[in-house]
């Protein structure tokens, strides 16, 4: 570790974080204020670096090239480190990416999409994921505009990860049941798909709910009403239903008519014009065709 460091438990770095007397340990005014504002790891104790990573970290954190290293938090099994990069934001996460990926690192795999109801929930369109090196080394980058420059955030730590660990061994396959899948009132629907998310919105304030006939969920969109009816609609028309004539524009009913079963799904869309959630309301109608 570097002659400029400065070791202690978590509390007093949490000071360090806020306290200007801190100055006294040799960090500067840049990496104090950067402090103030990050996650630090938590763990029993930490080290607080300013020149450089020591070589044993310096294997197990890869740092992009280019960039003017600030300093770093170092715990029993994290770290953060911070940079300043001349790059624009994309430009520096890939430069950290691709660092990340000679040193051994791979994207982690997404989870797969979940249906409720016919409907999928609403992510984020940029989902953050690990990069991952095995099953027990996680890595987050991070960036952020800082004046006319970028700063770079790199976070490893080490422990079992679900994103980072082996998927688990697919379960047996159920038994059929006894009328067969075509009973399942939900699986005439393809997975219904959100409206992308507009930028600077989430989709925890959201509610989905769902019951044996009927299904609802609530999406932030940047479209109107009639859009996001338009938008759940475009999909069922791409599975094969049509919609019937005499709807409005927040409500339509769409039929398909299979060898097994005729359905009907009328959608409802209502909430805020601008801003805030959608909701939206699906019935289900669907009968079965006896051979």
């Amino acid at each position: 570790m570097s002659a400029r460091a400065w070791v202690a438990g978590v509390a007093a770095v949490a000071g360090l974080a806020s306290a200007p007397p801190a100055r006294a340990q040799g960090v500067s005014d840049e990496l104090a204020a950067i402090l103030a504002r990050a996650a630090l790891p938590s763990q029993d104790s930490v080290a607080v670096v300013q020149d450089a990573l020591p070589p044993a970290w310096s294997a197990r954190l890869p740092l992009p090239a280019g960039g003017r290293f600030v300093g770093a938090v170092l715990g029993r099994s994290a770290a953060t480190a911070y940079l300043v990069s001349g790059a624009s934001p994309a430009g520096a996460r890939g430069l950290a990416r691709a660092a990340a990926l000679d040193a051994g690192f791979v994207e982690a795999t997404p989870p797969p999409p979940l249906a409720r109801g016919g409907f999928a929930p609403q992510r984020p369109a940029a989902v953050e994921r690990p990069l991952c090196r095995g099953a027990l080394e996680q890595l987050r980058i991070r960036t952020r505009p800082q004046g006319t420059a970028t700063l770079v955030t790199v976070a490893y730590r080490t422990g079992p990860s679900f994103e980072c660990g082996p998927p688990a061994a697919p379960a047996a396959p159920a038994a059929p049941a006894a009328r067969g899948p075509e009973w399942n009132p939900w699986a005439v629907l393809p997975p219904l798909q959100p409206p992308p998310l507009s930028s600077g919105h989430a989709p925890g304030v959201c509610r989905t709910a769902v019951s044996s006939a009927a299904s609802g969920t609530e999406v932030v969109s940047a479209l109107d009403l009639a859009g996001v009816l338009r938008s759940y609609g475009r999909q069922l028309e791409g599975a094969g239903w049509t919609r019937l004539p005499g709807d409005s524009s927040v409500a339509g009913t769409w039929t398909r008519v299979a060898a097994t079963d005729t359905a009907t799904a009328t959608l409802v869309v209502n909430g805020p014009a601008t801003g805030g959630c959608r909701s939206i309301q699906l019935e289900l109608r669907q009968n079965r065709l006896e051979p």
